[in-house]
């Protein structure tokens, strides 16, 4: 086991504490720095804090930042800049996705070793997938032939059903509680590379890089979720929503305030949404005067974004701003061919903007309309996440 003694003092810059005009910020930075060294294991020979990110591996492949529009009026230093265009993403955010393979079977592994601890529940899938002469095979067995199903051959929503069903089976037997847990658990890790949305996840990785935002065709957060989690190489984060389908942890809103039909240079949208994510990812109250000086307020945003990219984990996901084609329309009905590209105009340079004020902030476009049966799958996901343990 790796000494923490052995490494590197923390804060950044080595600087003490003391010195700091707020030393809340220096152990802010101490606390990021020791938890990113846990999540690595303790095997790295160096903490990274938020501030250090920029220097990475060679090996991993490079986010290529969207390049804004020259007349674009959006102030952004020329440092920044070059911060986003050398910084390196450790997972590998590249135009070409061959490495997405090797990602689904290391989670193949991953799943499957998780189900030989799970006897009852990984008996009962087995029994449900109708697994012929495998009545008597020990868990270590099954799992490879019951992983094979969850992975490579069900649809996303059939394992959603699947996994309501061995719960139903489970529920009445309090013995069982915690395989029921790892079931819950099972499925946020098998979502992201469900066999029907990879095709969306390759392509939502190599358009993050050649746009610098993920388009894609649906049209409710839950299913967005799965997506981005599978473009982010992660298990799905999911946050409660009332009464409606789960929302995604990582999912941010547009500021109610935009209006991008008057805004549009899409400064006024970068502004308002890096308010809204110093408030969140800084615990900034609303009235914080600290939010009056903008460009303090947007490099402790990005920096907090930049870590978190490259620190992914339950508490440190990357954050992905949705953007709603509807935010963009000026006639909800019968748009004119121009009015239709004037939308376009707006949404690009909108685009451009939030990419050159936070470039470390992800975006993904929704449709106006969900997909086909895309509701009915988000459904089934919140009736199964919703059920008591």
């Amino acid at each position: 086991m790796t000494d923490l003694g052995k490494q590197d003092p923390l804060p950044k810059n080595k600087k003490p504490i003391a010195s700091w005009a707020k030393p809340e910020e220096g152990w802010n930075d101490v606390v990021l720095g020791i938890q990113a060294w846990i999540s690595m294991g303790g095997s790295e020979s160096h903490v990274q804090s938020p501030s250090e990110s920029d220097s990475v591996s060679d090996e991993d492949g490079p986010i290529r930042p969207f390049e804004p529009n020259s007349g674009s009026n959006v102030t952004s230093s020329t440092a920044d800049n070059e911060k986003a265009a050398n910084r390196k993403n450790k997972y590998n955010v590249a135009g070409s996705d061959g490495d997405f393979p090797a990602h689904v079977q290391a989670e193949d592994h991953a799943i499957c070793t998780q189900l030989t601890k799970l006897e009852k529940a990984t008996f009962t899938l087995a029994k449900h997938l109708n697994l012929s002469g495998q009545a008597d095979a020990p868990a270590r067995d099954l799992a490879p032939l019951v992983t094979a199903q969850l992975v490579h051959k069900l649809s996303g929503k059939d394992v959603v059903r699947l996994l309501n069903q061995v719960d139903e089976d489970l529920k009445d037997d309090a013995r069982f509680a915690d395989e029921r847990r790892a079931l819950r658990h099972l499925l946020h890790r098998i979502l992201p590379i469900a066999s029907d949305w990879r095709p969306l996840v390759e392509q939502g990785r190599a358009h993050l890089t050649k746009r610098g935002y993920v388009d894609l065709p649906l049209g409710t957060l839950t299913l967005a979720e799965t997506i981005v989690a599978g473009i982010d190489r992660r298990r799905c984060c999911f946050v409660s929503n009332a009464s409606k389908t789960p929302l995604g942890q990582a999912l941010v809103r547009v500021p109610a305030a935009a209006d991008f039909y008057f805004d549009g240079s899409g400064q006024r949208a970068a502004e308002l949404t890096t308010g809204n994510l110093a408030i969140q990812l800084l615990n900034l109250s609303p009235d914080d005067p600290s939010l009056r000086n903008k460009e303090r307020t947007r490099r402790r945003v990005e920096e907090t974004l930049q870590y978190y990219a490259e620190t992914v984990g339950d508490n440190y996901l990357p954050r992905w701003l949705v953007l709603d084609d509807h935010l963009f329309q000026t006639a909800p009905s019968e748009s004119s061919t121009s009015e239709v590209d004037s939308n376009e105009v707006r949404l690009m340079a909108t685009v451009r903007a939030l990419r050159s004020y936070l470039p470390s902030l992800r975006i993904v476009r929704l449709a106006p309309e969900e997909a086909p049966g895309e509701f009915n799958y988000a459904l089934h996901i919140n009736d199964y996440l919703r059920k008591p343990m």
